[in-house]
């Protein structure tokens, strides 16, 4: 396993993780479409993900408009935090939509995904000829039925270095399809026969790119800041460890840290989220290659930002947590300011 913090996936240690991830996508499709039932409706813990579930959005409900506040005092971030911060009434219903497209042509390549797909969940020893590596998947807590695009852009958000994504992206995307489609095959389905093709793949990425963004971007470091906490405060019986691991994988991914106070309880390190952001260095970097990332694919172009209704279960949680809405003054912006400068 690759240390997260010292460096990112290697050009063939992604393609290995590709390859397997293409497999078993392809074994799920085909598993899905010779099944009589919904696999939902056998096994409803497919139809959940950490990133849509209650204790997910308390916390985002909670400290969203801190943190945005956070990345606007990034540099050259005004237009991406600016389509954010217009997102952010119902980043939710962008998730589960982006996340599971559910209108016809989409839903075709609906499959078994894995749902935490970082090179944190990835094992690799080379080959037995000698040339390039193997790569196995483990950490399957967050299994689910999702559209496939959305583990190919959640590892190359989170584990290929950034300033290889642009460049390459187009390119791993068709060799993802290219494995995705030759294993399909071996199984005697031909997606051309689904009634799709590569470029209804090519948007279906898009689409899968902009929802995994903002699961990179906004709710895994929320989650990461506070999640640990929230935890140790609150023992959630709609949680299974298997979802609790998942949460300690995030923290350790962003290397935060937390410390026990005199009476043994876990306590913050830090009294607010600037301080946590800002002091992390490399939930930092993490956060500021994310946006650069964004920026240089547009992947926010292909969401609509037009204004429409709060969802009920988005205004009830915002309303349990208007305690916590936060108030800027000058000091605060003064104190962003020295932060960003002691970041580089």
């Amino acid at each position: 396993m690759k240390d997260w913090n010292r460096r990112r996936l290697t050009r063939q240690e992604l393609s290995s993780a590709v390859e397997s991830i293409a497999n078993l996508h392809a074994a799920g499709l085909v598993f899905r479409m010779s099944n009589k039932k919904e696999i939902e409706n056998q096994k409803p813990i497919f139809s959940q993900d950490i990133f849509t579930s209650s204790i997910t959005k308390e916390l985002v409900a909670k400290h969203i408009d801190s943190f945005l506040y956070c990345l606007s005092s990034l540099p050259d971030s005004e237009k991406i935090v600016k389509k954010l911060k217009q997102m952010e009434p119902y980043v939710f219903q962008y998730l589960l939509n982006l996340g599971r497209p559910t209108d016809e042509l989409a839903s075709r390549f609906s499959t078994l995904c894995h749902g935490d797909f970082w090179q944190g969940s990835l094992l690799f020893k080379p080959k037995s000829s000698g040339e390039g590596v193997d790569c196995a998947l483990v950490d399957f807590y967050s299994v689910g039925q999702r559209s496939p695009a959305s583990d190919l852009a959640h590892l190359v958000l989170t584990s290929y270095p950034p300033e290889l994504v642009t460049l390459h992206w187009s390119q791993i995307v068709e060799e993802y399809y290219n494995k995705f489609n030759t294993t399909l095959c071996r199984f005697g389905l031909v997606l051309r026969h689904l009634g799709t093709s590569y470029n209804h793949f090519q948007q279906e990425v898009s689409r899968a790119l902009a929802g995994e963004f903002l699961v990179a971007v906004v709710l895994i470091p929320i989650l990461a800041m506070f999640c640990p906490q929230e935890l140790q405060e609150k023992r959630r019986s709609s949680w299974s460890g298997d979802r609790d691991n998942t949460v300690r994988h995030l923290v350790q991914m962003m290397a935060i840290t937390e410390t026990e106070d005199e009476d043994g309880d876990l306590g913050d390190k830090f009294e607010t989220i600037q301080e946590k952001f800002f002091n992390h260095p490399s939930l930092y970097q993490y956060v500021k290659d994310l946006l650069m990332i964004g920026s240089s694919l547009n992947v926010l172009d292909t969401i609509r930002t037009e204004s429409r209704p709060r969802s009920s279960s988005w205004v009830k949680t915002k309303h349990t947590t208007g305690k916590y809405k936060p108030t800027y003054s000058d000091k605060h912006r003064n104190n962003f300011m020295t932060a960003i400068g002691s970041c580089g």
